[in-house]
Order: structure tokens, then sequence, then C-alpha cells
């Protein structure tokens, strides 16, 4: 399997990056809870796309 360009990651990163910069603003409480909850989820989705496509162990070459 070869690598991939995911888009969808992409825009999960930028999305959790504006999230966070908005969660940074507010005050802590509820609101900013759930910003940084969706944060995570979204950086989670980053990370398991990430580990989906790796090319993973490769049997050694003859």
């Amino acid at each position: 399997m070869t690598k991939k360009p995911d888009l969808a990651a992409e825009q999960w990163k930028a999305m959790a990056a504006g999230l966070r910069a908005k969660a940074e603003q507010l005050s802590p409480g509820p609101d900013r809870d759930e910003l940084l909850r969706e944060v995570r989820r979204l950086e989670t989705a980053c990370n398991m796309s990430d580990w989906a496509f790796s090319p993973g162990l490769r049997p050694p070459k003859s």
C-alpha cells in the first residue's frame, strides 16, 4: 500500500488548531472544556489516520 495524501486528516488538523485557539480565548468553564474535548477527538482521528496509512513493517528485501 502506498501512502497517499490524507486530505481529511489535514482538514482535521486545521480544525483542531482553530478550535484550540478559540478555547484559549475562553475562560475556564464548560464551553472551553467542550472545545478542548473536540480538539482531542480531532487529534485522535489524525493519529488513527496516520496509523492506518502508515507503511508498517515490511518483510526484509532479499
